[in-house]
């Protein structure tokens, strides 16, 4: 803790949510609230940063009767946006589903002293890196991306630029210049994104390595699924390269979301009223990969949210993510804490008059 934050990795992805989760759930289980009309469940599960196949996924599959929910609260929270009407609070309504390959080159070996003959897999494998590292996608605007962006009190001839294929380039090469932050994010959430990661080859300096691999971590639009993936390869790669190459389902998954309204969104909207003093929300599309998906396919309406204070703008948090000084303040925690508390109060409340 320095200068009234909290450093380090998690701060903001999403140790911050968590902790004042755990705080809610123990005031409640503690009994220092009224009690719910239903049950309410604090689930913390590993390896969700490695795509939820041995957490989340796993227990929703396996164990339903532990976790089998109506609504859901989880990551990720977001700051406030300033608009003309006022700050809204990005809700995450929706999400972009993770669609990782891992792909492998193969090559002839040899002594690396002779390479005439020899075929290094790395050189496949690299051309295959470089290829999708200049390629930038093809812009696709999404009804959950209009959403988003009718919520940003935009004039008219701004909003149809944000919400033109055609122009939504020069917009983030716009945003950019002041906010690289938020132009990462807006390109993200406007068509399906191709990042590689990893690439490992060779044994050692004097051997024509062999084989050559590599990870690519894929996100999809909605409405996008693996023949979409399929296809963008094809066309990035080019016929020859895609056919040289072995790629491989690391995940395949699709997007997910869940409607901005309801018994969870009114009670979020009440939070907002009293902790923040308005009611703006604002449904968010995300670039990012969260448990709930795997909660939206049994059924369960599933949002993420929390609330900080001003230090740190929506694009400079959304740069923290697995980025340098990660970092949350402690007021924003107490804020989250507060807001969450609240939330799950009025949902209470709603709920019994809803029942009643």
């Amino acid at each position: 803790v320095h200068d009234g934050y909290l450093w380090g990795r998690g701060a903001v992805d999403m140790l911050n949510v968590t902790a004042a989760m755990a705080v809610v759930a123990k005031r409640h289980l503690d009994g220092d609230v009224p009690q719910l009309p239903g049950d309410l469940v604090f689930f913390a599960v590993a390896d969700e940063e490695a795509g939820g196949l041995l957490g989340a996924k796993h227990i929703v599959e396996e164990r339903p009767d532990l976790v089998s929910v109506d609504y859901l609260l989880t990551e990720i929270a977001m700051p406030t946006i300033d608009t003309p009407a006022g700050p809204v609070i990005p809700v995450t309504a929706s999400e972009k589903g993770p669609a990782w390959r891992r792909y492998r080159a193969h090559g002839i070996p040899g002594h690396a002293s002779q390479p005439y003959g020899r075929i290094s897999a790395l050189v496949p494998a690299a051309r295959a890196v470089a290829r999708f590292a200049e390629d930038d996608g093809t812009a696709e605007i999404t009804d959950e991306w209009r959403r988003f962006v009718a919520g940003l009190g935009l004039d008219t001839e701004r909003e149809r630029a944000w919400t033109d294929p055609d122009q939504i380039d020069e917009v983030i090469d716009t945003l950019a210049v002041d906010d690289p932050g938020f132009a990462r994010w807006v390109h993200a959430c406007t068509r399906l994104t191709v990042t590689p990661t990893t690439l490992e080859s060779g044994m050692k300096a004097n051997v024509v390595p062999d084989s050559a691999s590599g990870d690519l971590d894929v996100r999809v639009l909605p409405g996008q699924d693996a023949d979409s993936v399929d296809d963008y390869f094809r066309k990035v790669l080019g016929p020859d390269l895609y056919d040289e190459l072995d790629i491989d389902v690391a995940l395949d998954e699709t997007a997910t979301a869940s409607s901005a309204e309801g018994l969870l969104w009114e009670s979020i909207g009440d939070a907002a009223e009293i902790v923040a003093g308005h009611r703006r929300l604002l449904p968010a599309l995300i670039p990012v990969g969260t448990d709930a998906r795997f909660f939206r396919r049994q059924g369960t309406v599933a949002y993420g949210v929390g609330l900080f204070d001003d230090r740190v703008s929506f694009g400079d948090l959304l740069a923290m993510f697995h980025g340098n000084d990660e970092r949350v303040s402690l007021d924003s925690l107490d804020l989250t804490t507060a807001f969450l508390d609240t939330t799950v109060t009025r949902f209470g409340a709603r709920s019994a008059v809803s029942d009643g």
